[in-house]
């Protein structure tokens, strides 16, 4: 079973929130639909690993968790992006990024010491110095209800421009998540 330890907020505008967790046991585990990225640091059976997930469209069996594994978590918000790495590899998935040595992974040609829950802004930061991690500012705009002079159609066109060069996947979530969400926020 998967017990979560702790769960913070986060002063930084790219992160919902940060979460520790560890395992007793082994049981199923159900890794539920969500419409953020986060970074996930894994520490099992003496081996640490990073993996950056993606948006997710549906819950997810991910097999047995294993007993006395601990976790570390970074909920990215919505429009929040890594521009080298293309949301399409990692809806419903994700990707384990490079290993550099026990206690570091590399990332965008840069080698970074895996967070931990008392420093994970630290690393955020350091992502958003490098350009390695970017918001979208208009869907900031949107999720705060900002866009009263925009159609929600000009603002899925413009987004849609903006992210199909790089990743035409993201584009379309955008369609579905900050928009809509826009569209109910009380004006």
């Amino acid at each position: 079973m998967i017990i979560i330890d702790e769960e913070r907020a986060s002063d930084s505008p790219f992160v919902e929130r940060i979460w520790r967790s560890h395992s007793e046991g082994v049981n199923p585990f159900l890794s539920i639909a969500v419409n953020h990225c986060e970074f996930v640091v894994s520490r099992l059976q003496g081996k640490v690993t990073m993996t950056l997930r993606g948006p997710e469209t549906k819950a997810t069996p991910m097999g047995n968790a294993p007993a006395e594994g601990e976790w570390v978590g970074i909920l990215l918000k919505l429009g929040t992006f890594l521009p080298h790495l293309p949301t399409s590899r990692l809806v419903d998935g994700g990707v384990d990024l490079p290993t550099a040595s026990s206690n570091s992974f590399w990332l965008g040609g840069s080698n970074f010491q895996f967070p931990d829950y008392e420093n994970a802004d630290i690393f955020v930061e350091r992502l958003v110095r490098e350009g390695l991690l970017l918001r979208d500012p208009v869907v900031e705009a949107a999720l705060q209800g900002q866009l009263k002079d925009l159609t929600q159609r000009a603002v899925q066109a413009g987004r849609v421009l903006r992210s199909a060069a790089s990743d035409p996947i993201a584009g379309a979530l955008y369609w579905t998540n900050p928009c809509s969400t826009a569209s109910s926020q009380p004006t």
